[in-house]
């Protein structure tokens, strides 16, 4: 990402971030990513503009759209570029950004075993959940 300022959470806030990944919220945890994506309001409103372009109110659209940020960061180009993959294949899309490890170990063809399969998927639910609540909600 183009702009990381991850930074630790106190415990309440951590604790509510954590149960919007629990609850699956995508619509709530896509607002904050934005917030922390995004900290002037222009960029934000133009960030959330580009992902307009995904359309759908449904709980995936806004799945998708938070895969969409995942991938492309705060980079405006990347956003608008990744929308328009997410438009022919928005579950590729959420592949990519919810499980990396796994999809580059499915592309290189090497057979995984059961194990290692495991240890792969779980590595990239943290690394995803870690993305999920690097970043403050504003109020």
């Amino acid at each position: 990402m183009n702009r990381n300022r991850a930074f630790r959470l106190g415990s309440a806030e951590a604790g509510h971030l954590q149960e919007l990944v629990v609850a699956q919220d995508f619509g709530r945890l896509l607002r904050h990513k934005l917030d922390g994506l995004f900290p002037k309001p222009a960029d934000r409103k133009r960030a959330s503009d580009l992902l307009a372009g995904f359309a759908g109110g449904d709980l995936e659209s806004a799945r998708v759209r938070l895969a969409i940020l995942r991938l492309a960061g705060a980079d405006f180009a990347k956003i608008a570029e990744t929308v328009r993959g997410a438009l022919e294949d928005g579950e590729d899309i959420v592949g990519w950004a919810e499980r990396p490890a796994e999809r580059h170990a499915a592309m290189s063809g090497r057979k995984l075993s059961p194990s290692e399969l495991s240890k792969i998927r779980e590595q990239d639910k943290q690394q995803f959940e870690h993305w999920l609540t690097e970043y403050e909600i504003v109020a």
